[in-house]
């Protein structure tokens, strides 16, 4: 299982619609355009979230700007300082100063887990127009999740695939290295054993690093049977089935013949 992480900063991207009619009234009756949001306390607890946003002004100055306000509702929590107001210039693009209005912080209620700080990021947010796109592009924090399967890299590192989405390394496979890995004597079945002229075993080494080779994941590796050996003793077992079928005949004759006798 991986630990939970509580959620600590959101990255919003994408376009807010510059030909929406300034409403300086807010109001949820006033809203342009809502994003709704899971974010994670410290206990794994998932909370919904909707933040909102609404055009409220276009400033009569040199060069123009325009207001957004927006604001986040959710259950489950209260939200400190759960709104606050982001300003474009007259290109569309974000003023820096309005991009990081700070914290905001979550106080869980009846979970058990202590309040938290999102600290909410709009600097990739443009105001041209065109429909209203506004959305998380990163939002740090999950649940508790389990493992659900693995993968191995060429590298040989083994990373661990949980059901809350995220992944972790959990171990790594290594290559043994050899000064010279053409001095090693094979001992059939695909195994090597180190000699002189190789050198010894010391340590071993990630896949791809230092001169060995790497791993083809997810790949069959062909039989290592000696071919010759298995028909060899497929062709002796084959003879001993004939040898024994002939006795059975013998034997089957002679009682024959000795029926015949009797008569």
């Amino acid at each position: 299982m991986i630990a939970a992480k509580e959620t600590s900063s959101i990255v919003m991207a994408g376009n807010l619609d510059a030909s929406e009619v300034a409403n300086a009234v807010i109001a949820p009756a006033n809203t342009h355009f809502t994003v709704p949001m899971t974010v994670y306390d410290s206990l794994g607890n998932d909370y919904k979230l909707d933040m909102a946003f609404q055009k409220t002004a276009i400033n009569a100055t040199t060069p123009p700007t325009t207001d957004w306000q927006w604001t986040i509702t959710g259950s489950g929590a209260t939200f400190g300082a759960a709104t606050g107001e982001i300003t474009f210039d007259e290109n569309g693009q974000i003023v820096p100063a309005t991009a990081l209005p700070g914290l905001v912080t979550v106080t869980p209620t009846g979970t058990g887990s202590d309040a938290f700080d999102i600290q909410l990021d709009f600097t990739k947010l443009t105001m041209y127009s065109a429909d209203s796109s506004a959305k998380p592009t990163n939002i740090d924090g999950y649940s508790t999740g389990n493992l659900v399967t693995f993968n191995i890299g060429s590298d040989g590192i083994l990373t661990g695939i949980y059901s809350n989405g995220q992944q972790q390394p959990l171990g790594i496979v290594t290559l043994a290295g050899f000064e010279n890995p053409a001095g090693l004597q094979k001992v059939g079945d695909n195994m090597y054993m180190p000699t002189t002229n190789s050198g010894d075993f010391k340590r071993g080494l990630k896949a791809g690093s230092e001169g060995v080779g790497t791993l083809n994941a997810g790949t069959l590796e062909m039989s290592n049977v000696d071919l010759s050996r298995e028909f060899t003793d497929m062709i002796i077992t084959q003879r001993g089935f004939q040898a024994n079928s002939r006795i059975i005949t013998t034997s089957d004759e002679m009682l024959q013949e000795l029926v015949n006798l009797k008569r």
